[in-house]
């Protein structure tokens, strides 16, 4: 991706030497190509490697198409569905997003519905969530440029 100014524009290409981006996001559908783009944004941006965390995906308050969780997992390789992670309110234990199997602090990457506004420009809003500390969210406009999505605004964001 290439970011301009304080990240208010954003250009996500081809990420991958062997092409795989490209090859990946056209077996997906339409809308799992517009989070496709959303998600490896943010994941860059905001620490999608970090191994002290489990890191898991939801589109909309649910699991991710496996189709969308492979190919985010063709760069990322350790993302898991959000039905592998709950949210620990109890205080005693640090609360936060956990992996229900093995209670590790895990990290949850989010993107919301998506808001068509005309046949090639979409809004779609994602961030990720830790703990109540722990969270930044915001909203990205997308264009359809040669058969990719790309980010061509990022704004409102907010962080805790």
């Amino acid at each position: 991706c290439i970011a301009f100014a304080f990240g208010l524009l954003a250009s996500c290409g081809n990420l991958f030497p062997n092409g795989s981006s490209s090859r990946q996001s056209l077996e997906l559908s339409r809308d799992d190509r517009i989070r496709f783009a959303v998600l490896d944004s943010v994941l860059t941006e905001w620490g999608g490697n970090d191994s002290d965390y489990e890191h898991f995906v939801s589109v909309a308050e649910s699991d991710p198409s496996q189709q969308l969780l492979n190919s985010l997992n063709v760069r990322w390789k350790h993302l898991r569905p959000f039905s592998e992670s709950y949210v620990d309110q109890s205080k005693g234990s640090g609360g936060g997003v956990k992996d229900k199997l093995s209670d590790k602090r895990g990290l949850l990457w989010k993107v919301s519905e998506i808001t068509v506004l005309d046949t090639s420009t979409v809004d779609v809003t994602a961030g990720y969530y830790s703990s109540g500390l722990g969270a930044a969210v915001c909203k990205f406009r997308l264009r359809l440029e040669v058969e990719q999505w790309a980010i061509i605004l990022k704004q409102n964001c907010q962080s805790s």
